[in-house]
């Protein structure tokens, strides 16, 4: 059984949960619901069912391009065949939205620290390129300058500013 916590000032709540539930569906990736638990051959030997007296299940996993990245988990203890399959099919579309916003996330992050650590390369290269006490210049294939260190822009006398648009 898993048990969360929620503790604040003023309030202190336990959840108790099926572990034994979360990890089958965690590990196959389906869908799983049951009328009553209780009486289900299925959880005979789910101790966490007998000991919660669990009647309705319901635990959808949170998928994305077959990756299981979590689950949703309901319990009822007091009635039976409480997730129709209305219910089953609102949780599932919220648990496919839930799989999209969380890679979304985790991609963004990614991004987040790439863009990091390439600001700081970055960085790190313009205090290198300008500590240089020699003139570097590099050009691209047509020949037009790329990077100028200053330099490189004082022997040469050339504004390490872009031209400007005015003639």
């Amino acid at each position: 059984m898993w048990r969360a916590t929620k503790t604040s000032a003023t309030s202190r709540t336990e959840i108790v949960v099926s572990h034994t539930i979360i990890e089958r569906v965690a590990t196959e990736g389906e869908l799983l619901v049951t009328v009553n638990a209780f009486e289900d051959m299925k959880f005979t030997n789910v101790e966490s069912v007998a000991n919660l007296k669990l009647r309705s299940i319901l635990c959808v996993p949170l998928k994305r391009k077959g990756e299981v990245t979590g689950v949703i988990y309901a319990d009822n203890r007091m009635r039976p065949n409480l997730f129709s399959e209305r219910e089953q099919k609102l949780v599932n579309a919220f648990a496919h939205q839930a799989a999209i916003a969380i890679e979304n996330a985790r991609l963004f992050e990614r991004v987040r620290v790439s863009l990091a650590e390439i600001t700081a390369i970055n960085d790190f290269m313009d205090d290198v390129f300008a500590s240089i006490a020699s003139g570097v210049i590099t050009i691209d294939a047509e020949n037009r300058i790329t990077t100028l260190n200053a330099a490189a822009g004082r022997i040469l006398d050339i504004s390490r500013e872009p031209p400007s648009g005015n003639c």
